[in-house]
């Protein structure tokens, strides 16, 4: 995902930190689509004039598009796909000693240049076909929860031969999606471990519910009832990723998905080769995990948590199972609840799948 406070910034002819060029082109293009006819001729020269004008259009341009496609999908998409067509179409449509002037360009003047615009929606209607997963090498599948619920899900092969590789269930944040494991997938990767990053019910592409109703309003409202159901995705995770020949299975959860995954594995007695828990809670959003610990099975475990947020849960599961093989690791950075660790503890992804190569083969 783009993250934009990482954007280069340059500056302009009056010495005004602007954002880089490449920014602005997939403004222009979302502008010129979506954006009202009667746009100022004007654009704003500074980023500060862009964030008090602009910002307001570009939200109403990603709910329009947010009819179409969840608007994650489309920005994961934007950042990488526009990057290198929008700086190479730049050069050649305006040529180098005009690029500088890019940043200045607004929507009405793209629209004042139809072959140039409906060129660079071809080039992203291509890439959205050659490439429609939310991550390059990884595949989009889809499933049905033993209730009926859609889901999908991002599957990502190993390395080396993969009719016969372990593979990790991946279980995210409240209100995230399966994208957030990617650093984790590439890790996982290298090892020869295969993944399925699963969007659950309510959250990413797995929105909607069979009758194609959106139930996100549920995860929104924090529906005890509706979390407690999302057991039975994994449980569909799980028997996919069988069906295919993976075995044996470790997951990993984060924050709710902590809970998730506990309580499949308790509901289902599965037999599952280890688990990994970042940032686990007692009683995340109605589940009870800690009656969960009473029927735990004896799988290996390995618990991850901040010094600030151990004895929210992690401490107490750790002092219930580490009899049975429990381990538990404590890190002194803050805010870096669940899958927020990546990036911000140093080796973190290496730890993860290093513990597991260890536990799953």
């Amino acid at each position: 995902m783009l993250h934009l406070q990482k954007i280069r910034f340059i500056r302009d002819n009056h010495g005004k930190a602007c954002p880089l060029y490449l920014f602005s082109c997939f403004k222009c293009c979302l502008g010129h689509f979506f954006l009202p006819k009667n746009e100022p001729k004007k654009a704003p020269r500074t980023a500060l004039a862009f964030g008090t004008t602009r910002l307001p259009l570009i939200k109403a341009a990603l709910q329009k598009l947010a009819e179409f496609m969840p608007v994650v999908w489309v920005l994961r998409h934007a950042a990488m796909l526009f990057a290198l067509p929008s700086s190479l179409l730049a050069q050649v449509w305006m040529g180098k000693n005009k690029i500088k002037n890019l940043k200045s360009r607004d929507c009405t003047a793209i629209r004042d240049e139809p072959k140039r615009s409906w060129l660079a929606a071809l080039v992203l209607g291509v890439c959205f076909i050659v490439f429609p997963g939310s991550t390059f090498g990884a595949e989009r599948i889809t499933l049905q929860a033993a209730d009926g619920f859609p889901l999908v899900g991002l599957y990502e092969k190993g390395e080396g031969d993969a009719t016969s590789q372990p593979a990790v269930l991946l279980l995210h944040m409240f209100n995230r999606q399966k994208e957030s494991w990617q650093p984790l997938t590439a890790a996982l990767k290298k090892r020869g471990i295969s993944s399925l990053a699963l969007d659950l019910r309510g959250h990413g592409e797995s929105r909607l519910d069979a009758a194609g109703v959106d139930q996100h309003f549920r995860v929104a409202e924090r529906d005890s009832v509706f979390f407690n159901q999302m057991y039975k995705d994994g449980l569909a995770a799980v028997a996919w990723l069988r069906s295919h020949g993976h075995q044996p299975l470790g997951v990993v959860g984060a924050s709710v998905g902590c809970s998730v995954a506990m309580h499949m594995v308790v509901a289902a007695k599965l037999e599952l080769g280890a688990m990994v828990l970042m940032t686990p809670g007692r009683d995340y959003l109605g589940i009870d995990t800690l009656s969960h610990l009473e029927q735990w099975p004896g799988l290996p475990l390995l618990i991850l948590t901040s010094a600030e947020e151990a004895e929210r849960g992690a401490v107490t599961i750790y002092e219930r199972l580490h009899g049975q093989g429990a381990e538990l690791v404590v890190f002194e950075q803050g805010a870096i609840h669940g899958t927020m660790m990546f990036g911000e503890v140093e080796g973190v992804e290496a730890r993860i799948s290093s513990w597991l190569a260890g536990k799953v083969r």
